[in-house]
């Protein structure tokens, strides 16, 4: 099982829109990095939110009582959480956080705040240490597009880069097969649903083979 009592997991109980139900309102990005410099200058760590009462977590970070209330409203979801994310583990989605080493330092530096606390992803981590290229297009494709697209992309690995798409299908599509194909390594950073793509044999094979990740920062239903 997952135990939610480490910086990672404080970032999840936070900032996951997993589990929201009445009243339970995630923190944004922005909201998270400046609640993450608070705790940091006051010598708290984010795990620490878990063994802090609401007077103290108010007083020490002089929040409102509103967001003090929201914050533990956040927090009491926990098991629910838990639950969840196991549920999601145990079909090859997990999470990582901005306080895992295998999150994209790249990021990190390139967004600043703005960095999304949370990927959900399939596959491999490791893979995002590659260079990529970038392909997107249109869904609807004629032949010459295809060839257009494969000759490309051929070029690009051949070159040392891996591909990375929004996984829709068409141009996208196309130029993945092409590089998994050419033995290259493929990201797809999808706006929906995680959950549905790994349905899909050829994406599971992909996986399996350590050629492909999914992420995304949506929820993976």
């Amino acid at each position: 099982g997952l135990i939610l009592s480490t910086n990672s997991s404080a970032i999840l109980t936070l900032c996951s829109h997993l589990c929201v139900g009445e009243g339970v309102v995630p923190l944004e990005p922005k909201e998270w990095a400046e609640l993450a410099k608070k705790l940091l200058d006051v010598g708290l760590q984010p795990a620490d939110i878990f063994d802090i009462s609401k007077i103290d977590f108010k007083d020490k970070l002089s929040t409102s009582a509103e967001f003090t209330d929201r914050i533990f409203r956040l927090i009491d979801r926990n098991a629910s959480l838990t639950f969840e994310l196991t549920k999601l583990n145990n079909t090859g989605v997990s999470a990582i956080t901005r306080a895992d080493s295998e999150y994209p330092t790249k990021l990190k530096k390139v967004l600043g705040n703005n960095c999304p606390p949370i990927f959900y992803v399939a596959g491999d981590v490791g893979l995002l240490k590659n260079k990529y290229v970038g392909y997107v297009g249109s869904r609807t494709i004629s032949d010459e597009d295809i060839s257009f697209t494969r000759d490309t992309v051929a070029k690009t690995v051949l070159n040392g880069y891996g591909v990375v798409t929004g996984g829709a299908k068409g141009v996208d599509t196309i130029s993945e097969e092409q590089a998994l194909n050419m033995g290259a390594p493929v990201v797809e950073y999808l706006s929906d649903s995680m959950l549905r793509k790994l349905k899909k044999s050829n994406i599971i094979n992909a996986i399996r083979n350590g050629q492909m990740l999914l992420l995304s920062v949506v929820k993976p239903d």
